[in-house]
């Protein structure tokens, strides 16, 4: 087991220093947070490997149940009921899965007298990254309920985003499927037939039509579906997963990738706030909230930013050096430095990319179902003139 050494304040805002053993950085955190230390500082002392196949021991909760979690934790604990029970009975009402078997082993750890930091810890291989942060957060200020009500309502704008995003491409993604069908179905059933009339009657064909020929005999329209296939898997993934590489990626793309930037900061900026307010060490809240963006460039940068914080740099000129972050982030958060009010700074910041996101998705509302419907109407009066031009001219000869 990895052994860590803290600096931290205690109570009596006496700086206090030593060692203590935890599976990692967020269990370490969790059991000097008991203790009611703060402003805490971890370094490692030692790294012994894990066994193989311990990290995945214990299955890793799904964004939709993590958020049921703690939407539960958060009513217990502002609630007069006792947690254990409460969870117990919680896990009781649910289907067999993991979020079940997470409330019940939780749930046992109270029963056993664990207080709710170690028992949270002792499952910490459940959770995400950033909601053992928050939990921590909430222990060491004695505001669970508050942070994590706040984190609730924070995932559940990321699922109305998501849901936002899905139903604007639905449409669009419904034209063009039959599009592309349509043209399947011309250039693999409709174009070689007529392809051989027309060379029978030596027909001259116009531009288009020879298109059409080449494309039906190349295989064209496979290479075409498959593609389309792959690009809407690509984006049903991104809209179920929380891999940050693959949201870093989509980042690239037009129209969509602005909507996933700028709401990726949003969910940073709030959750640096909460880190912040709840008084945990800033460079260690700045690990915490990149690891809870789910965008791997912004984890990136955040982990070379509490370098430089932790190396005495202020924290706009550590964000400063970054391009993950935007030129306008910066100002909003020395502003909250300079007033002693960084965690409201940092719910404007948050709030002012929102409203980016909400511009951007109204955006693509208005031009990607048009883009689509033109694009439609082109395919089928290519198709219609590619097939009808020669016909008329081969009729004329005829006659």
């Amino acid at each position: 087991m990895p052994t860590y050494r803290y600096e931290a304040q205690d109570r009596d805002d006496r700086r206090t220093s030593g060692e203590v053993e935890a599976n990692d950085r967020e269990q370490a955190l969790l059991r000097l947070a008991g203790e009611g230390l703060r402003s805490i500082r971890l370094s490692e002392a030692s790294a012994e490997l894990p066994p193989q196949g311990a990290a995945s021991a214990r299955a890793t909760l799904s964004t939709a149940e993590t958020t049921d979690l703690a939407e539960l934790l958060g009513m217990l604990t502002d609630s007069s009921l006792p947690l254990d029970a409460g969870l117990k009975a919680a896990a009781d009402e649910l289907p067999p899965g993991r979020l079940s078997r997470a409330l019940a082993a939780i749930s046992n750890a109270l029963r056993q007298g664990a207080p709710l930091h170690e028992a949270l810890a002792s499952e910490a291989q459940r959770f995400p990254l950033h909601l053992r942060a928050l939990v921590l957060a909430g222990l060491h200020s004695g505001r669970l309920g508050m942070v994590l009500e706040e984190f609730v309502s924070l995932e559940r704008r990321a699922a109305l985003l998501r849901r936002q995003v899905a139903l604007s491409l639905a449409y669009p993604a419904l034209l063009l499927t039959l599009l592309l069908g349509l043209g399947a179905y011309f250039g693999l059933v409709v174009v070689p037939g007529m392809a051989r009339v027309f060379d029978d009657f030596d027909a001259d064909l116009p531009v288009q039509t020879v298109i059409l020929i080449e494309l039906s005999n190349g295989g064209f329209y496979l290479q075409i579906a498959a593609l389309l296939t792959l690009l809407a898997l690509w984006l049903i993934v991104w809209l179920t997963t929380d891999l940050a590489e693959l949201r870093s990626i989509l980042k690239a793309a037009p129209l969509v990738g602005p909507i996933a930037r700028w709401a990726s900061l949003a969910r940073f900026a709030r959750l640096l706030a909460l880190l912040v307010e709840n008084r945990l060490e800033l460079a260690e809240s700045l690990r915490l909230a990149g690891a809870g963006s789910r965008d791997y460039e912004l984890l990136v940068a955040c982990r070379h930013a509490a370098q430089r914080v932790e190396a005495g740099s202020a924290l706009r000129e550590a964000i400063d050096k970054s391009p993950a972050f935007t030129k306008s982030f910066g100002p909003i958060v020395e502003w909250g430095q300079r007033a002693t009010a960084l965690p409201e700074a940092l719910r404007t910041a948050s709030e002012m990319f929102e409203g980016r996101v909400q511009a951007q998705l109204a955006f693509l509302r208005m031009v990607f179902p048009t883009l689509t419907l033109l694009l439609v109407l082109w395919g089928v009066l290519f198709l219609i003139s590619a097939l009808m031009l020669p016909m008329i001219n081969l009729l004329e000869k005829l006659t």
